[in-house]
C-alpha cells in the first residue's frame, strides 16, 4: 500500500454550454467540445500543472469537454473514461438553464439545492456521485504504483474531493469556487488524512 496520494483535479475547460445551462451525464446530455476559451484554459491548465509536478498517471470524464482537456494538457491517451468523474445527471434539467428548473418547480428546486441526497428529477444526486468519488481515493490509495494522478473532470469534480480533503459536510461543497479550468491539488493519506494543498484556475 502506497504511503499516499497525490491528485491534480481539474475542470474542464468552457463549452459554448458552460454556465447557461445544465450540462451533466444523462442519456439526453449534449456532448460539446471545447470553446475556444475553452481551449486557452486547457493550456492554461497545462502549464498551472507543470509548475506543480506533473503527475504520472490520468484519468479523465467519458465527457469530449474532459477528454479534449486532457488531450491539450499533454495527456493523449484518454480512451473511454472513468465513470466514477462524470457530472452529476441532471435529468429532465439536462438543457435548461437553473432559472427555467427554478421556475418549473420552484420548491422542489430549491430543496434540491439544499440537500445533496436528492436527485435531480429523472437524474442523479450529488450524493451518489460523492460515494463514486470517495471509492475512486479508495481504489487509489490501494494501487501504490499510482500515487501521483491527473483527474479531469467537472465543477462537482474538483468540489467533491476538495470537500473530501478539507472534510467539510457535502451540502457545504457549491461553497468552493470552481471556474472552468480550476486546478485543485489535494493530497489522502491510509490513516484518513487529507489536506488540499494549492487551488487555481485562470484569469483571462
Amino acid at each position: 500500500m502506497t504511503a499516499g496520494i497525490r491528485l491534480v483535479v481539474v475542470r474542464h475547460g468552457a463549452t459554448e454550454l458552460t454556465n447557461r445551462v445544465f450540462n451533466g451525464s444523462g442519456a439526453h446530455a449534449a456532448d460539446p467540445p471545447l470553446a475556444d476559451a475553452g481551449r486557452a484554459q486547457a493550456q492554461w491548465a497545462r502549464g498551472r500543472v507543470a509548475t506543480i509536478g506533473p503527475p504520472t498517471a490520468h484519468l479523465a470524464s467519458p465527457a469530449r469537454r474532459a477528454r479534449q482537456t486532457a488531450e491539450l494538457m499533454g495527456y493523449q491517451s484518454i480512451a473511454a473514461g472513468e465513470p466514477a468523474l462524470a457530472e452529476v445527471d441532471f435529468g429532465r434539467w439536462e438543457g435548461r438553464s437553473p432559472a427555467q428548473a427554478r421556475a418549473d418547480d420552484p420548491e422542489y428546486f430549491a430543496r434540491w439545492w439544499r440537500d445533496p441526497e436528492l436527485p435531480a428529477p429523472g437524474g442523479s444526486s450529488l450524493a451518489a456521485s460523492a460515494v463514486a468519488a470517495r471509492a475512486l481515493v479508495d481504489a487509489l490509495l490501494m494501487a501504490g504504483e499510482t500515487a501521483d494522478v491527473l483527474l479531469v473532470g467537472h465543477a462537482s469534480t474538483v468540489r467533491l474531493l476538495t470537500a473530501l480533503a478539507l472534510h467539510l459536510p457535502l451540502a457545504q461543497s457549491s461553497r468552493v469556487q470552481v471556474p472552468p479550468a480550476t486546478v485543485a491539488e489535494v493530497r489522502f493519506w491510509p490513516d484518513g488524512g487529507s489536506c488540499l494543498e494549492s487551488l487555481d484556475w485562470p484569469r483571462m
